[in-house]
């Protein structure tokens, strides 16, 4: 299968800037590579996926993403920092609670790597990572001297890769 073509790069990244909240288009040139912002197609597709709130005395005008694309931003997406995941979730919590996505697979060009999903190498890990947290949470065994413990943000990516094989084995992977 073939790869993201640019403009659907630019709108992944437009959306996921965007997920964070109403933005002005400094903050977006800001938060967005310069590549996205410089293109041909950002204006195009920063339209297609927000509504323009005007500026008035009180606010200078911002973009807001669509609410029916809110949905379709990946908070586990590597372009998000952790604090800025923290940002997309709590959006996607309370703007639209009962809509919230499975967390989608990967793009289309990297379907191969969707078989590493089900590895039982990746299994060993995983059992052993969500091992150590439950240990930990339930105090059956404080983090050791050998650094036997797991971060919140491995905690979170590991139970991520769960979703994706879970989301990949029902649609028939």
């Amino acid at each position: 299968g073939g790869g993201e073509d640019g403009a659907q790069s630019i709108r992944r990244k437009v959306i996921h800037r965007l997920a964070m909240g109403p933005q002005t288009h400094s903050m977006l040139g800001r938060g967005l590579p310069r590549s996205v912002t410089d293109s041909a197609e950002f204006d195009a597709v920063l339209k297609e996926v927000s509504h323009y709130k005007r500026p008035d005395p009180s606010a200078t005008g911002t973009f807001e993403l669509k609410e029916s694309l809110l949905t379709t931003a990946n908070p586990f997406s590597c372009s998000l920092s952790r604090k800025e995941r923290e940002i997309v979730m709590e959006l996607q919590r309370e703007k639209c609670p009962a809509a919230l996505p499975p967390y989608p697979l990967p793009p289309s060009h990297l379907g191969g790597l969707t078989q590493l999903l089900l590895s039982p190498v990746l299994w060993r890990f995983i059992r052993r990572v969500l091992s150590v947290a439950l240990e930990h949470a339930t105090g059956a065994s404080p983090p050791s001297d050998e650094g036997h413990y797991v971060t919140d943000t491995l905690l979170h990516e590991t139970l991520q890769l769960v979703s994706l094989a879970l989301s990949y084995a029902q649609g028939g992977g």
